[in-house]
C-alpha cells in the first residue's frame, strides 16, 4: 500500500486529485483513467474519480482537479462551464478555466488561423443565418462537405454532404438541432489513405502520436489505434497550437490532417477532455502523473502562503 507523501494526503476529508469524469462514464473506466489513477496512488497521492455533473459534490475537498472524460459537455456546454468556474474558485483546475472556455467551442480555429497556424478552411454560419450549402459549395469549389455545430465532439450531429445532398442535409440539420452556430468544412480525401495523426503533449512537451481511422467512413474505429511517428514540421504545428492557446496546458491533443494540396493542417486542438492514448507509449502515464504532482505541489504551496482573512 502506497505511503502518502509528507504534508499532502494526511487528512482523510480531503483528496489530493480529482480525476473528473461524467455520470455516464463513471461505470466504464477507460484504460487511460485506470492507469493514471494507479500511477498517482503509487506516488502516495489520494486520487478519486468524480463526475462533474454529479450533485452534492464539495469540490473544495479536492486540492487539484484534472478534467478527463467529461464527454457529455457538448450537449450542455454552459452548465459545464458554470461547473468549471465553481471548481476553479475552490481548487486548482487543469486544464485552466480560461482554456476550457476557449476550447469548448470550435471558433478557437479562427484564433489559431489569426495566429498563423494552418487549419482546415472553414465557413461559419451563425444561428440567425440561413444554411445554404449549395452556395458554399459554389463559392469554395469544395467537393464533399462536413457540417457540424461549433460545439460538438466525437462526430455528434456531424453530417457528410455529397453533391446533390445539400437540401436534404439542411432539413436534417434544422430538424435535429435548430438555432445553433454551425461550421462547414471540406471533406479531406487524405483521411481515407494517410489518415489523421493525433499529437499528444504532456506538460507542454511532445509525448507520442497515434494514427486515427476516419470516423465518418470507417466501418469500425479501433479504441487503441497504431502509433504514429510525426516529423519535425508536424510537431512544430502542434507546438504552434500550444503557443496560441490562452494558458499553458497540462495535457493537449492536436489532430492533424493533410489537405488536398498535401499540406498538413490542424483539424482540432483538443485541450478540454481528449483521450490521450497513454497506454500506447511506455512512460506516458508516469509522465502525466509527475506533471500532476508538480502542479499539486505548487497549489499546496500557494495555498499555504496566502494571507489569512
Amino acid at each position: 500500500m502506497p505511503v502518502p507523501s509528507s504534508g499532502r494526503a494526511t487528512k482523510a476529508r480531503k483528496s489530493d486529485v480529482g480525476i473528473v469524469s461524467a455520470l455516464p462514464e463513471l461505470r466504464r473506466v477507460s484504460p487511460d483513467e485506470r492507469e493514471l489513477q494507479g500511477a498517482l496512488e503509487t506516488r502516495g497521492l489520494v486520487a478519486r474519480r468524480v463526475a462533474w455533473d454529479a450533485t452534492k459534490v464539495d469540490w473544495s475537498n479536492f486540492r487539484l482537479l484534472v478534467v478527463r472524460s467529461t464527454w457529455n459537455y457538448v450537449q450542455q456546454r454552459e452548465r459545464f462551464l458554470r461547473w468549471a468556474e465553481r471548481a476553479h474558485h475552490v481548487s486548482a483546475l487543469w486544464n485552466p478555466l480560461r482554456t476550457l472556455r476557449w476550447n469548448t467551442e470550435k471558433t478557437y480555429l479562427q484564433d489559431l488561423e489569426r495566429a498563423g497556424v494552418a487549419v482546415i478552411p472553414t465557413r461559419w454560419v451563425r444561428a440567425d443565418e440561413a444554411l445554404d450549402l449549395a452556395s458554399i459549395r459554389r463559392a469554395t469549389r469544395w467537393g464533399r462537405l462536413v457540417v457540424k455545430p461549433t460545439v460538438s465532439a466525437g462526430g455528434w450531429r456531424t453530417y457528410l454532404v455529397g453533391s446533390g445532398d445539400e437540401a436534404r442535409i439542411e432539413r436534417r440539420v434544422l430538424r435535429s438541432r435548430p438555432r445553433v452556430d454551425l461550421m462547414v468544412q471540406p471533406y479531406l480525401r487524405s483521411v481515407e489513405t494517410v489518415g489523421e495523426i493525433a499529437l499528444i503533449f504532456l506538460d507542454g512537451k511532445f509525448s507520442h502520436a497515434i494514427r486515427k481511422e476516419p470516423f465518418l467512413s470507417a466501418s469500425r474505429v479501433s479504441f487503441v489505434p497504431p502509433r504514429a511517428y510525426p516529423n519535425g514540421r508536424q510537431k512544430a504545428l502542434g507546438r504552434a497550437v500550444l503557443r496560441a492557446a490562452p494558458d499553458r496546458t497540462l495535457y493537449a491533443r492536436v489532430d492533424l490532417l493533410r489537405d488536398d494540396d498535401g499540406r498538413w493542417c490542424v483539424g482540432e486542438a483538443e485541450l478540454t477532455e481528449p483521450y490521450l492514448y497513454l497506454t500506447t507509449r511506455p512512460g506516458a502515464v508516469e509522465a502525466l502523473a509527475a506533471a500532476i504532482e508538480r502542479r499539486l505541489d505548487s497549489a499546496v504551496k500557494e495555498n499555504t502562503t496566502k494571507p489569512s482573512t
